[in-house]
């Protein structure tokens, strides 16, 4: 079976959408360090500089796919932890603190190895580390405000500080916090929870 002829690809989507799931499937295929421009294009039955207009080089082309799957990786985890929870009623400590990741899901959970072989990609890929900020700024007011919904189903009196909690998530991924502007924590407070969590009075 041979190339489609391009009338047979016009017909079959939109160029760019072709080339970013040829694109995604040499991820998925061979990881991210496999991909290749020229496999790519080969799949996606376009040439190399068709890849180029649309996404300006490799980098461009990284930027968009691992953006996307980082976007979904961001969605499969806010929908876990929206099951963990019963749907409405009161909640206990013990309940919001179970939605934290668990240091035993390191090397167990496929979402974070790759969310982490992605943030790696981004200290290197200026594109993809700016797209991923834009993801995360605009996810983490969203996850903001589901947490303060959360936390307001508390019994009355209980208190929960939820930058603590943050602190320790963004602890488990340093770089993560890079991407987070205003909202990441700073050194200072992160010193701060530090010395509180240490110190016994």
């Amino acid at each position: 079976m041979g190339r489609p002829r391009k009338s047979d690809r016009e017909a079959a989507g939109d160029p760019r959408e072709l080339i970013l799931t040829s694109a995604r499937a040499e991820v998925e295929k061979n990881g991210i360090l496999g991909l290749r421009v020229a496999e790519v294009a080969a799949n996606a039955h376009y040439s190399v500089s068709i890849i180029y207009r649309y996404f300006g080089d490799r980098d461009g082309l990284l930027a968009q796919v691992l953006g996307d799957l980082y976007e979904e990786i961001l969605d499969r985890t806010a929908q876990r932890m929206t099951m963990l929870l019963p749907a409405s009623g009161p909640l206990t400590v013990d309940q919001i603190l179970g939605l934290a990741p668990k240091p035993s899901e390191a090397y167990t959970n496929p979402d974070l190895k790759l969310r982490l072989q992605i943030l790696a990609v981004a200290a290197t890929n200026p594109t993809l580390e700016a797209r991923l900020k834009d993801i995360a700024q605009a996810r983490f007011k969203v996850m903001k405000d589901w947490s303060a919904s959360v936390v307001a189903r508390l019994p009355e009196g209980q208190v929960f500080d939820e930058r603590v909690l943050f602190i320790l998530i963004v602890n488990q991924l340093l770089y993560y916090n890079t991407l987070l502007g205003d909202e990441a924590v700073t050194d200072e407070e992160y010193f701060r929870f530090l010395r509180d969590k240490t110190t016994k009075i």
